[in-house]
């Protein structure tokens, strides 16, 4: 983990953003609109 720090990782970003869009999800099924 620390050998890819000085390239910037890509990949930590990617899991960055599938983390908060499977929290967004999460979130909407939760709570979901009672209409």
């Amino acid at each position: 983990m620390v050998g890819g720090v000085n390239v910037g990782t890509p990949e930590i970003m990617i899991i960055m953003l599938a983390l908060f869009v499977v929290f967004l999800v999460v979130r909407n099924i939760i709570y979901q609109p009672k209409e």
